[in-house]
């Protein structure tokens, strides 16, 4: 959370994920998916993959706004934000690829930027009853999947249903 706030990046819809897979297809296809939701990821990451990971969010974002910091709350505690391609850049010249690194990615603002039909949506959650799921999960969900807020998603759907 330290490098959440410092990194200047929105940061009260967030999803952390730890540590993302070694293997160079998983991280790829992991990768992918973070980068489509609408919600700041939070990531750990060790010195020695750093870069590559950095780089696949290059390739995939290149203009995407990330935050790498490593180091937190220690003397050498250093936070940078910029566009993943300007990070990749600093990656070895002003950002040493020592200690503990966080990586925070920015949301992903290209999709559902339109506006989302309110009815549509609490339409969905009473499908989602419907079919045996619990308010509270769907409700949940469907606030995750269009990022919004979950209190906005509940009063929506109780106004209507309740």
């Amino acid at each position: 959370l330290t490098a959440l706030v410092a990194s200047g990046i929105e940061s009260y819809n967030y999803t952390f994920y730890g540590f993302l897979p070694r293997k160079s297809k998983d991280l790829k296809l992991k990768l992918e998916e973070i980068l489509k939701v609408n919600t700041t990821a939070i990531l750990y990451e060790s010195p020695h993959r750093v870069k590559n990971l950095v780089e696949e969010i290059s390739k995939i974002a290149p203009t995407r706004k990330i935050s790498v910091a490593r180091e937190l709350t220690k003397m050498f505690e250093q936070i940078e934000t910029s566009s993943a391609e300007e990070i990749l850049e600093m990656l070895g010249n002003k950002i040493k690829e020592k200690g503990e690194f966080v990586v925070i990615i920015s949301p992903n603002k290209d999709e559902k930027s339109e506006e989302v039909n309110v009815d549509e949506l609490v339409e969905l959650i009473y499908q989602k009853v419907q079919n045996g799921e619990k308010k509270s999960e769907a409700i949940k969900n469907i606030a995750k999947e269009f990022g919004i807020n979950k209190k906005e998603v509940y009063s929506l759907y109780h106004e209507k249903y309740d």
